[in-house]
């Protein structure tokens, strides 16, 4: 709860506590929680020194969330429970040691504290238990049932990840739950049908309605059986004049056989899961079906299935038309910006005209008309469509020189807004404080995101959520090995959709899912600012994502990068500086060859690469390469679990040169042998050219030409290494073997070789 509490809306039960009769401990007044922990009686607040009222709204501003009204009667509730329920509904509960703090300062009216007092020690010691859930059952072939032994917060209990299915985490995709009217159970609806199927349910980090408490974890085995046929349990006509008709379960999609006075019309379930057939009046029409306000008329219902194809009954009944004589009514006003006034109707309003639409909602300042430029909004979080927030012009509110509160009379003008039956609103007046906002967002709560990607802070009130209003260099985050991480400019914003105004998400892992771990959040001063620029305070948090206690050895895995001699292995995780250790790592058993390469791919750290050095590996033909046997061990996560030995295959191949070793003359024959043996096909030259592209050939310093001379060359028979080289025709090509001749092997030529490995280059040798 982040509303301006206006000390005239208190006035009246302040006034009616201190009539009250009966008298009971804790002392009648308003308790102010959180870091604020002060105490105001029903007597100070009604001599408060106008100093201390500015005082005690910042107080309520600040303390919002742990605003406790205790009335003189004993009896007491936090004020969040008394705008939602009511009075009556909220005092029925009985007061909490845990409503408490430990003590309160206790305030003068001149806004002076001397002394505290310990409420909680005057609570009642009979304390209501903890939060359980007391069953769960499959109502249908889709929907389970949880029912709680006290009333739940519906942020957490329609929160799906709180719900587990197998030990997974149910998500969006496959469950919505709703929380029941008396706040004490949950529906649980799955959009594919569950019949026939058992499975581990569980729930967890679901909270009391006061967020004080959480459920104990809970698991049991759910089995689905439906044998339930979906029944209709209410049939009426919407303001827009279309039949609905509600059913028990969720149903499959498909034609169903509706008639109304006898009339076939056409109807149908438009999608698996849906509860509800809607008739369009134009649907009525075309069939000539015609209901009169206040009627009643005979409908037929058949041939409709749930998701497990139980058929329902036939239903005969009667729907009636009801007119619509009742006027919208406001509900509630309360503070939710500076400016921002949050409108609740009874009902939701008409359209076009009969909604409430910008510059109709004003108020009285003095004499002085405001607000005829008001900004109007519907309130999206509010599913009903009752809710409207109404934005002024600053100024109007708190005059050229601002002052910390202002009174106004609020106004809606008779029959300016109307429902969709168009039955217009009476005159509404209400006398109104607002109260400045001067103080920064606060933080409240925080959590792991579902999808492990980011972290949830919620603050006490809205903020500025664009990327460059959020300052991330003040966003301080560490893990339990004191590794630091920077919040990421582009995606550390404002949480999109409606409801989530108070909620940053924080990013830090570019995009991907946080390790598991325990990782602590330090919040500068001004984080983030509010709508008025006033800057948030210091704060810490600590979230932990799984289990906080990292059991899991890494898995060593070969990654799609590797290539022929270089390696990438994957594990998983980030890994410790272990991973680099070449003596980790084995190659068909043998240490890796020396000067072997292994460093991380990137900073995640979660993957190593493995190069070979050139002249290291002599087997493997190119390029595809043989297979071997890679293996790993003693790596290490960041939590010291040390990976299992693995065994990977991997490819290598040939990446160690021929060497040219020695050359012998044969008159006008050469015979070169090299170190190991080469490619039959790539030694045998046809053409004394071909042989120049891969040696060069000297006599006393002069390089042998083609000329007009012939030369072959080929391996020797028997002699895979050796290459012989023979000149039939040495005209023209400056040969004589009777002089001192040198051969050097050239990069130029194709000579590789048994596994294609290119001969070394510029080796030379003379021929003895």
């Amino acid at each position: 709860m982040n509303k301006k509490v206006a000390l005239s809306v208190l006035s009246t039960a302040v006034v009616a506590s201190m009539a009250a009769s009966a008298y009971a401990a804790p002392q009648a007044g308003v308790y102010v929680g959180g870091d604020v922990k002060k105490f105001y009686s029903t007597t100070t607040l009604l001599n408060l020194t106008k100093e201390a009222k500015a005082q005690y709204a910042k107080d309520l501003r600040v303390g919002s969330d742990n605003l406790v009204f205790v009335h003189i009667n004993g009896k007491g509730a936090f004020f969040s429970e008394i705008i939602k329920d009511g009075s009556a509904a909220a005092f029925a509960q009985p007061l909490k040691k845990s409503d408490f703090v430990d003590l309160y300062n206790v305030v003068k009216p001149d806004g002076t504290s001397t002394e505290t007092v310990d409420a909680k020690a005057k609570v009642d010691g009979d304390t209501p238990g903890e939060l359980k859930v007391e069953s769960v059952s499959a109502a249908n072939g889709s929907q389970i049932v949880i029912k709680f032994n006290q009333k739940v917060d519906k942020a957490t209990a329609e929160d799906v990840g709180n719900y587990y299915q197998n030990g997974a985490k149910i998500t969006t995709a496959d469950a919505t739950p709703v929380i029941s009217e008396d706040a004490k159970s949950v529906t649980l609806t799955f959009k594919a049908s569950q019949a026939a199927k058992s499975f581990t349910f569980g729930v967890k980090d679901v909270k009391t309605e006061d967020k004080k408490s959480t459920v104990t974890e809970f698991s049991k085995t759910v089995t689905f059986e439906d044998t339930v046929a979906p029944t209709i349990t209410k049939s009426e006509f919407a303001v827009t004049g279309d039949l609905v008709i509600t059913f028990s379960e969720p149903l499959k999609a498909g034609p169903a056989i509706v008639r109304v006075k006898g009339t076939p019309v056409a109807a149908s379930v438009t999608a698996d899961g849906d509860t509800k057939i809607t008739i369009p009046a134009a649907a009525l029409t075309a069939a000539g079906v015609t209901v009169a306000g206040g009627e009643s008329a005979a409908i037929y219902v058949a041939s409709v299935k749930d998701l497990s194809n139980n058929d329902m009954a036939i239903f005969n009944g009667t729907v009636t038309k009801v007119v619509d004589n009742t006027k919208p009514t406001i509900t509630s006003v309360t503070q939710v910006g500076q400016d921002t006034l949050r409108v609740v109707f009874s009902e939701p309003l008409g359209t076009g005209d009969a909604a409430l639409v910008d510059g109709e909602f004003k108020f009285l300042k003095g004499s002085a008309l405001n607000g005829t430029a008001s900004v109007v909004t519907l309130y999206a979080a509010d599913a009903t469509g009752k809710t409207y927030d109404v934005k002024f012009a600053d100024a109007e509110i708190y005059g050229a020189t601002p002052t910390n509160t202002a009174t106004v009379t609020l106004l809606l003008a008779k029959d300016l807004v109307k429902d969709a039956s168009g039955n217009g609103i009476e005159q509404f007046t209400q006398t109104f404080t607002f109260s400045a906002d001067k103080t920064g967002p606060a933080f409240v709560s925080s959590k792991v995101a579902d999808d492990k990607k980011s972290v949830e802070l919620t603050f006490d009130e809205a903020f500025k959520g664009a990327a460059g209003d959020v300052s991330e260099a003040k966003i301080v985050i560490t893990d339990a090995n004191g590794v630091r991480f920077n919040a990421e400019d582009a995606t550390t914003i404002g949480k999109a959709g409606p409801g989530n105004e108070k909620v940053l998400v924080v990013s830090f892992t570019a995009g991907g899912v946080i390790p598991d771990g325990v990782y602590t959040i330090q919040l500068q001063a001004g984080a983030v600012k509010d709508n008025f620029d006033n800057l948030s305070s210091v704060a810490s948090t600590t979230v932990t994502v799984g289990s906080g206690s990292d059991t899991t050895k890494p898995v060593a895995t070969l990654d799609g990068a590797s290539t022929v001699n270089k390696f990438v292995v994957f594990f998983g995780e980030e890994v410790t500086a272990s991973a680099l250790a070449v003596a980790n790592y084995k190659l068909d058993g043998a240490a890796l060859p020396a000067g072997t390469t292994v460093y991380f791919t990137d900073t995640a750290k979660n993957k190593v690469a493995i190069e070979l050095p050139a002249g290291s590996v002599n087997f493997g033909a190119n390029p595809d390469g043989s297979d071997a046997l890679l293996s790993v061990s003693n790596v290490a996560d960041k939590a010291n679990n040390v990976v299992n030995a693995t065994n990977l295959t991997v490819k290598v191949a040939d990446n160690t040169p021929a060497v040219l070793q020695s050359a012998q003359k044969i008159g006008n024959t050469l015979v070169l042998t090299f170190n190991e043996a080469l490619h039959a096909t790539d030694a045998a030259d046809a053409t004394i050219a071909e042989i120049l592209t891969n040696y060069d050939i000297k006599v006393a310093d002069t390089s042998v030409v083609a000329g007009g001379g012939a030369a072959t060359a080929t391996l020797v028979a028997g002699s895979n290494n050796k290459v012989q080289i023979s000149f039939t025709d040495i005209t023209g090509t400056g040969y004589d073997a009777t002089k001192t001749v040198t051969v050097t092997t050239k990069a130029s030529g194709d000579l590789k070789d048994a596994n294609g490995t290119a001969a070394k280059a510029d080796v030379t040798v003379t021929a003895n």
